[in-house]
């Protein structure tokens, strides 16, 4: 009797939300938005933190077979069902004997994550939900997919997993399809046949919209369906603080105007964690013999730079100059795509990840059991040809954080309380402290390298915090000497939620002789008309202290001679670290804490689970 209530309850639930899953991305825009902060300079958009796409907006869409459609959108409809009965007829005679995937008016019984099970009609499938007639129903019911374990079909159980793969293999129809308004004429266009959607803002800026295929209302499931009842004796809920730590940003002068180049030393959240970056400036131009750079504060924390120079290196013409995390400039001239590429929910991710462009890879934390550690983790596993002689390859990453990933820094300190002060000055204090803290974040929240001996994975490095405003280009170096001989695989992996990744590349050719020019700097002025050069010139813990939002000095530097023959690249090298605005107030979760950086995996369910709570209370609200 239990369940059968539980089962009339979850169906009312179903059919008061029908509307919102039918008009999917309409409804997310302001989920992330509340969760990190909404004034960022630059937008970024992953397949999980969906901006509102208002009618009017020009997008342009990428489609599977690799075409691209340019217009307005005009939002989304509903397919007629005889339409929708005839399109999935036609596809299905297209299926391989065998297949088990039920078909229209098919008799199934869904299974639910709560071990209900409901005898349905099946009426289709749509990209978040499948849609069914129960004998309690009158008409279709939605059931998410992302609330399901399986369906069973006379005697045959289809685990949701399976199921969603088989949907996206065979390109079955969907319910769902876009709207766009095309100098030809307005067009629609089915969800099933959209790889990408990219939208563009005022200032040009190409940002991502979402990766659809089977993940545009996706999303919506998850949130409105997460559970947010209150959190277990293990999970400690703070109030969202409103400081979004990240790092000093460094603009840089295209000619014309200045452009967000950097976000340097992020994740350098101590003063025992300073460390120095090296970042490629793509945009800064020459201008009257001087290079030309702001460096400003606009965020809720105080920022410490010690030093900030340029290195301005001339190597061959057609080749890229990226540096390592250590600061070694290596030399791109012979880049080679991964020969295959997929996440950790075996999705083909090839076409997102081979270029520098406008498609990522986006870690989902939605959908998934945060008390599972397994589960709770993310990434990429991809595979290179290798030629038989190379003993050593450069691996070129080019990645960026999410917004929450500098959100749950500000909140693992809020969890600290009154000890925060207390906290800080014993990290600081003892280098063992904070090794041992660097480990934890490393293993937790890094993005690891690794790589494939024959037998078993084996780390080759992390990627520290790059933040969420700017990508940032970096090289591995992998010694290939006791790895397989034809085939090189790679795994790229971190808490799910926290890493976009652009593209991955491999060169295995020798570098060129390169010219390295370190430049100091020759004029530097801030917002008070103080003179910044003695702070900046070395290392020597004479900061350069921006103390608040809105400090910022405006930088010159001179160019040197170039080379004839030569391309010309510039790298900015700077030193220090900052501190976020998070107040110590209330009691302290020192035990948690010691466990989310003692504990292997403890961290990630933390994340997982506040993520998805605050993503499921923020939903509540614009529902109710």
């Amino acid at each position: 009797m239990k369940k059968e209530k539980f089962g009339i309850v979850l169906l009312s639930l179903l059919i008061s939300t029908s509307a919102l899953f039918l008009n999917g991305c309409t409804l997310v825009g302001n989920l992330i938005g509340t969760i990190a902060d909404n004034s960022q300079p630059i937008l970024n958009v992953t397949t999980w933190e969906i901006q509102t796409i208002t009618k009017g907006t020009p997008v342009t869409l990428y489609l599977r077979q690799g075409a691209y459609v340019i217009g307005t959108y005009n939002g989304l409809s509903s397919v007629g069902r005889e339409e929708y009965k005839r399109a999935f007829a036609e596809n299905r005679l297209t299926w391989p004997s065998g297949t088990t995937l039920p078909g229209i008016q098919d008799s199934i019984t869904v299974v639910l994550k709560n071990g209900t099970s409901i005898a349905c009609t099946l009426d289709g499938y749509n990209s978040h939900f499948l849609s069914a007639t129960t004998v309690a129903s009158t008409s279709p019911v939605p059931f998410p997919y992302l609330n399901m374990t399986a369906i069973e079909r006379a005697g045959n159980i289809i685990p949701v997993e399976e199921l969603r793969a088989t949907l996206s293999n065979l390109h079955v129809p969907l319910y769902s399809f876009l709207r766009l308004d095309t100098k030809s004429g307005e067009r629609n266009v089915a969800l099933e046949d959209i790889q990408q959607i990219i939208m563009q803002d005022k200032k040009n800026y190409t940002v991502i919209c979402t990766v659809i295929g089977l993940t545009i209302d996706i999303i919506v499931a998850a949130v409105l369906i997460s559970n947010v009842s209150s959190p277990s004796s293990t999970k400690t809920s703070p109030p969202p603080t409103t400081g979004k730590g990240s790092c000093p940003f460094v603009y840089s002068f295209d000619g014309s105007e200045y452009v967000l180049d950097s976000e340097t030393f992020g994740g350098s959240i101590l003063k025992s964690l300073q460390r120095t970056d090296y970042d490629n400036l793509e945009h800064l131009a020459e201008v009257d013999g001087t290079y030309r750079l702001k460096v400003a504060n606009r965020l809720e924390e105080t920022q410490y730079i010690d030093e900030l120079k340029l290195l301005v290196v001339d190597h061959p013409k057609g080749t890229q100059v990226v540096p390592t995390f250590s600061g070694s400039l290596r030399v791109l001239s012979d880049l080679h795509k991964p020969t295959s590429a997929r996440d950790y929910a075996n999705n083909n991710v090839l076409p997102l990840v081979t270029s520098s462009d406008n498609d990522w890879w986006v870690s989902n934390p939605f959908g998934r059991n945060s008390d599972d550690k397994n589960e709770v983790r993310d990434g990429l596993v991809l595979s290179f040809s290798r030629p038989e002689n190379a003993k050593s390859a450069k691996l070129a990453l080019h990645v960026q954080n999410t917004a929450w990933a500098t959100e749950i820094e500000a909140q693992l300190l809020r969890l600290k309380g009154k000890d925060l002060g207390k906290w800080y000055e014993a990290v600081n204090g003892s280098r063992v402290y904070a090794d041992s803290f660097v480990e934890g974040v490393k293993r937790e929240a890094m993005l690891a390298v690794n790589v494939w001996d024959g037998t078993s994975w084996s780390c080759a490095g992390y990627v520290w915090f790059v933040g969420p405003y700017v990508s940032k280009s970096q090289i591995f170096e992998l010694d290939l000497k006791k790895l397989p001989k034809d085939e090189l695989r790679i795994r790229l992996e971190s808490t799910a939620g926290l890493w976009m990744v652009n593209s991955v590349n491999i060169d295995f050719t020798p570098d060129p002789t390169i010219k390295i020019t370190e430049v100091t700097l020759e004029k530097g002025i801030d917002h008070t008309g103080k003179d910044v050069r003695s702070f900046l010139g070395a290392i020597d813990d004479h900061y350069y202290v921006l103390e608040k939002a809105g400090y910022e000095a405006d930088l010159t530097f001179k160019v040197p001679l170039r080379v004839d023959g030569l391309d010309r690249s510039v790298i900015l090298k700077s030193t220090g670290y900052y501190t976020i605005h998070v107040s110590g107030q209330g009691e302290p979760h020192n035990d948690f804490v010691t466990r989310l950086g003692n504990e292997p995996g403890a961290f990630g369910s933390y994340s997982v689970w506040l993520l998805n709570n605050f993503a499921a209370s923020r939903i509540s609200d614009l529902t109710k």
